[in-house]
């Protein structure tokens, strides 16, 4: 892979992380964490609880009217449970008024106070509009006072059949659970009337959000939910009509209702307590409600008094009275706006999760980090969108919890694998620049590894150039052998590169036994030659100290010489393409160079040209000049005219 695209590619994900991602999704959508009672149904659920409050509420079909026993209709008639005499009142009422179907949302266990009490009930249920009341199944052992199937007399089981599925077609469906116990009305009361359950339970977070549509209470008996009966008494529709098929499905008619693979709707909340019309229990007893107000109407009875329990927390009110639910939920099989959630929106869960995880990788797999920040919150905008269109115009309930987890892990699973991929790529490239540092003077390796082309390159400048070598080195590597050559020369060199940075100098090169010295780089300074000159003086006094000790790679003392010389030269990198090295050019290295043979000439250590003398001088470094003798017009091969240095020690 070339530099070019190398940096291209710098912290992406290969394809390989998106179908690892593709596959995560793929059982997260299998899992589908928000359906039923699973560990996230509770998140769901309130995530469900946020769309329809971003909704709003909505007008319910106008099919429903509820007749409420608050507690205005308790307080004034001083009872709770009512008399069968009260409740036979409110159901003449609703008849007079117009009421398609009855439905009692009251659990009438035992007889009333008096047998003529009773009778005015059984006249009302036997003469007025057809009517369904409610009873439930219990599944626990321990109840008592409840019946078992077998037990019922011929009137209860009569009703029982009466009010089950005519028709229940199975295509593999495992039925649920039977009720060990039930509690239904005593036998008089179901003599005329239908039976439909009310087994309702919250959900994982306590809310209630769905209705069971049907009781499994034999292996050929299927009770279905008071609403769906009452639904089909409004529509005055026999029996047959309403057919029950497993897996999930339920029929009323024409219209299938939407329902998941165990006959569990979705209610369809329309608002708070009162959204339904409901009127009081008192009111509609003494002909205090509207002439119109059950004309035409499926009238539900039931308690709405705080103080009586009966209330379920639901999306708008965490006090919503029972008989209002199940209003809701007739009321949504009669208009059609139940929430639709079954095996088919699981599917499409399945197929957005995929989709919106394969998004949220491309989007955060983007190699410019703020291009992959603002694609990757825009991919959840889009999916936030999604969720509250097809909930708010189409009724779908999508699985938000399936659909954001599978993002989720796909989002924060790219950036984390992206995060960690580069601080890899980080780690070495910071290994191979602290690698190639070794190759430079630490001066430049930051300048040349942060530009293509650095400040420096062509600048004519001022600096100071310093030559080093050892004298004898021929000689002395003849008798050192190559390893002892070796070891020797590893050792000087790092006494040069400890007076080259003490004094801020760049190694231009190594060369053998000596080596170039450059003061200017990157930047020139009014104490390029001071600092020079301080390198040269350090050199011999570096050298002194070796040969004054027990070093095994210098086994016997070592001579150098070191010259110096200040003046414009040109800095530049050189080399081809692919090679270069950043130095500096022009006489004044040339100069410095041949100053090595005057200092050979003369047996001097150090050698200074009269330029860098004068720059020390004038930096204010006069104590870097003690000790040195001025030598005047000396020849410098290869160059015409003469030239005045300034000298000190003796290489030997």
């Amino acid at each position: 892979m070339t530099r070019n695209s190398t940096e291209e590619s710098l912290g992406k994900l290969p394809w390989l992380a998106g179908i690892l991602i593709l596959l995560a999704a793929g059982l997260i959508g299998l899992w589908h964490p928000g359906e039923g009672q699973k560990v996230l149904s509770g998140v769901e659920g309130r995530l469900l609880d946020m769309r329809y409050h971003l909704r709003g509420e909505t007008e319910p079909t106008g099919n429903v009217t509820i007749v409420a026993i608050d507690d205005r209709t308790i307080d004034r008639l001083e009872r709770f449970p009512l008399s069968r005499a009260d409740i036979a009142e409110a159901v003449d009422a609703a008849a007079k008024g117009g009421a398609t179907a009855i439905a009692l949302d009251l659990l009438l266990l035992q007889p009333g106070e008096s047998a003529v009490e009773d009778m005015a009930l059984e006249r009302m249920l036997a003469e007025g509009p057809p009517a369904v009341i409610a009873m439930t199944g219990a599944f626990s052992e321990d109840d008592s006072g409840e019946a078992r199937l077998d037990d019922l007399d011929d009137v209860l089981l009569s009703a029982l059949s009466r009010s089950a599925f005519d028709v229940v077609s199975a295509r593999g469906g495992v039925p649920g659970p039977a009720p060990s116990r039930l509690h239904l009305p005593v036998s008089p009361f179901a003599r005329d009337a239908l039976l439909g359950h009310v087994n309702i339970v919250g959900e994982s977070d306590g809310s209630l959000r769905r209705l069971p549509l049907d009781l499994q209470l034999s292996d050929m008996l299927v009770l279905p939910a008071l609403p769906l009966t009452a639904a089909r008494l409004h529509l005055n529709l026999p029996r047959g009509e309403m057919q029950l098929q497993r897996p999930g499905g339920v029929t009323l008619a024409e219209r299938r209702i939407a329902s998941d693979d165990l006959a569990t709707m979705a209610i369809g909340f329309h608002g708070p307590p009162g959204t339904i019309p409901t009127y009081s229990f008192i009111d509609a007893v003494n002909g205090d409600v509207p002439a119109d107000a059950f004309r035409g109407r499926l009238v539900f009875i039931g308690v709405t008094g705080l103080g009586t329990g009966d209330t379920f927390a639901t999306p708008f009110s965490d006090t919503l009275p029972g008989v209002e639910v199940l209003a809701t939920a007739a009321d949504n099989i009669l208009g059609g706006t139940e929430l639709i959630r079954g095996a088919g929106t699981a599917r499409l869960d399945l197929g957005l999760a995929l989709l919106a995880a394969l998004a949220a990788f491309l989007a955060a797999n983007r190699a410019n980090l703020w291009l992959a920040a603002g694609l990757t919150l825009a991919v959840w905008l889009a999916a936030l969108v999604l969720l509250y269109l097809a909930f708010a115009e189409y009724r779908v309930w999508l699985d938000a919890t399936t659909l954001l987890l599978a993002m989720g892990v796909a989002s924060f699973g790219t950036f984390a694998a992206r995060i960690f991929l580069q601080k890899r790529i980080s780690s070495r490239l910071m290994n191979e620049r602290q690698n190639l540092a070794r190759y430079h003077s630490p001066f430049l390796a930051e300048t040349l590894a942060t530009a293509a082309r650095p400040s420096f390159d062509d600048r004519p400048q001022l600096a100071a150039v310093v030559f080093v070598d050892v004298a004898g080195f021929t000689t002395l590597s003849e008798r050192l052998g190559p390893q002892g050559t070796v070891a020797f020369l590893r050792r000087l060199h790092e006494v040069f590169e400890e007076a080259a940075l003490a004094c801020g100098g760049v190694i231009e090169q190594f060369m053998g036994d000596g080596a170039m010295i450059v003061f200017g780089l990157p930047e020139p300074g009014a104490a390029d030659s001071a600092a020079a000159l301080d390198c040269g003086r350090r050199l011999i006094a570096a050298i002194g100290k070796l040969n004054s000790g027990t070093d095994e790679a210098i086994p016997e003392p070592v001579r150098i010489r070191v010259s110096v010389h200040y003046g414009e030269v040109v800095a530049a990198v050189l080399g081809g393409q692919t090679q270069g090295h950043a130095t500096v050019a022009g006489d004044v290295v040339n100069v410095s160079s041949r100053l090595q043979e005057i200092a050979k000439e003369t047996n001097s250590a150090l050698v200074v040209s009269e330029a860098a003398h004068d720059a020390v001088a004038a930096a204010g470094r006069t104590d870097l000049l003690e000790g040195m003798a001025r030598l005047s017009g000396l020849p410098i091969r290869g160059r015409e005219g003469r030239i005045d240095v300034w000298v000190a020690g003796a290489a030997s």
